[in-house]
């Protein structure tokens, strides 16, 4: 027959690794009778989530938000949930702020990115990696829309020279 398949040792990195990024998105829920967004529910469910993190070890360096602070597409509502996600984020590691934090443009967020506190698509680099943002606005979770493949398709074309460029100067 067969030969018995032979297991091949895996050597661990015994490393620290470069930098610990907190990350996640969507604070979101609506009240009862989609009246907007439940904040009574959302901040103390949050606050548990990110104090029980804390308590297990997880000491983050920086912090990406993937987009969606409202279920209401309001830019008012939006700005209201990313300040208290932010107050909970920050209150909770005093190390992490706007400097060493990337929030990205969800499909629920109605602020243009480069304003109220969204970065804007392309790169963000930091001393030892980069994060490419890809927003909304630049990759529309709805690819139906007529000028959605013209947006997707300049937004990878974007994205393919900035990736050319850094091999190019590495």
């Amino acid at each position: 027959g067969f030969a018995e398949p032979t297991a091949t040792p895996v050597t661990m990195p015994t490393s620290s690794p470069i930098a610990s990024i907190l990350s996640f998105s969507d604070y979101q829920k609506w009240k009862s009778g989609y009246t907007g967004d439940d904040w009574d529910a959302l901040q103390p469910q949050l606050t548990t989530l990110l104090n029980s993190a804390k308590s297990a070890g997880v000491q983050p360096d920086y912090w990406l938000f993937g987009g969606d602070f409202t279920c209401t597409h309001t830019v008012s509502y939006e700005i209201e949930g990313m300040s208290q996600v932010k107050n909970i984020v920050y209150g909770t590691w005093d190390n992490l702020n706007d400097s060493n934090s990337v929030i990205v443009q969800g499909n629920h967020d109605e602020s243009l990115p480069g304003a109220d506190g969204l970065y804007p698509t392309g790169a963000v680099e930091f001393d030892d990696f980069i994060i490419y943002v890809l927003n909304e606005d630049a990759y529309p979770s709805t690819q139906s829309a007529s000028d959605a493949q013209t947006t997707v398709t300049n937004t990878a074309n974007a994205l393919s020279a900035y990736l050319n460029g850094r091999i190019a100067a590495h």
